[in-house]
């Protein structure tokens, strides 16, 4: 079986889809969308563009810094 695209309505009633891996895994999720045509849309942009997407490999950066917590107003 190949690889396939499942559209879900969420509880919310907006839409995503999910990319699901002929095993079953889900490989990729999408944003959600306000109605089901958009989110139709965005699946057919995946199969459109994702053949030809370049990798943009940035695992090898340094991670970023964590911020320090803030800090209490003093209290008079």
């Amino acid at each position: 079986m190949a690889a396939k695209f499942v559209l879900k309505r969420n509880t919310n009633g907006k839409f995503h889809f999910n990319l699901q891996a002929a095993n079953g895994e889900i490989i990729a999720t999408s944003q959600q969308y306000e109605s089901k045509t958009s989110a139709e849309n965005g699946i057919e942009s995946v199969r459109v563009n994702a053949p030809r997407a370049a990798l943009d490999d940035r695992s090898e950066e340094a991670a970023p810094k964590p911020k320090p917590p803030a800090k209490a107003p003093a209290q008079a």
